[in-house]
């Protein structure tokens, strides 16, 4: 969450409403995000599985406010079952198993 909105400083993003811009903001932050703590200095096979199930069990807090609540965000900010798929999407190989559990 940190790295989320430090992306926001790194890649000049502004405050704005609620709209199709500020999607695609967090968009970016997220991968920028997820860039860095799971693709940065092209890690271990073992160590990227350690930073992926951190990163899965951080998003999954959210995916699992929303079942409860029933509110997955979306509006200001992506869905959160799609921010956890798009954060391992083509960053996890999809071989390690005990992140895509």
């Amino acid at each position: 969450f940190l790295h989320h909105e430090i992306a926001h400083i790194a890649l000049r993003h502004t405050e704005n409403s609620a709209s199709e811009w500020s999607i695609d903001e967090e968009r970016d932050a997220d991968a920028w995000a997820a860039d860095w703590v799971l693709v940065r200095g092209d890690p271990p096979r073992d160590q990227l599985r350690k930073r992926a199930i951190g990163v899965a069990m951080a998003l999954l807090l959210g995916v699992s406010r929303g079942i409860q609540t029933g509110r997955f965000s979306g509006v200001t900010h992506p869905r959160d079952f799609d921010r956890l798929y798009n954060a391992l999407a083509n960053r996890v190989p999809p071989d390690l198993d005990e992140v895509w559990w």
